[in-house]
């Protein structure tokens, strides 16, 4: 394991985490957003 191979591999994990909350957020965001328009 090279210090490159380490930092992919992290970098892969925080992508995995923060995508599936950034998702949420967003769709929360857009909900909230059609409940006020409406």
């Amino acid at each position: 394991m090279t210090i490159f191979h380490k930092i992919t591999n992290s970098a892969k994990l925080v992508i995995l985490l923060i995508t599936p909350a950034y998702t949420t957020v967003s769709i929360e965001g857009i909900s909230l957003s059609i409940l006020i328009t409406n």
